[in-house]
């Protein structure tokens, strides 16, 4: 699929946009890249946007935060559709993690963005 192609309405932002995003962290997954040992980190707006970055592991975020709701800064990469995982999604790079919000939270329509 060309991202010309794409519906940009599908996706987080808009591409080299560096902003703060809200969203729930679900999956952190170990994988091994020509840079070596790094983690890919896998998450859902509020809208049901999916998203994704390549990290180190963060302390403060890791596979024990699964479906926690964290802040982070990040620019948008790139928009495409996945097609191990059949959906669009929104690559970032340039990540700062700002914020975890500690509570265990299954439905996080109820947090406010800050």
């Amino acid at each position: 699929m060309e991202n010309a192609a794409l519906d940009i309405n599908k996706f987080i932002g808009k591409e080299h946009e560096r902003s703060k995003w809200f969203v729930k962290l679900i999956e952190v997954k170990k994988v091994n890249t020509h840079y070596g040992e790094r983690h890919i980190y896998k998450f859902e707006t509020r809208s049901g946007k999916f998203g994704a970055f390549f990290a180190d592991l963060f302390d403060e975020l890791n596979h024990t935060h699964i479906g926690q709701c964290f802040h982070f800064t990040g620019t948008v990469k790139s928009h495409s559709f996945n097609d191990y995982s059949k959906q669009n999604e929104t690559m970032f790079n340039r990540v700062k993690i700002e914020k975890v919000f500690e509570n265990n939270l299954n439905n996080y329509a109820t947090l406010v963005f800050f």
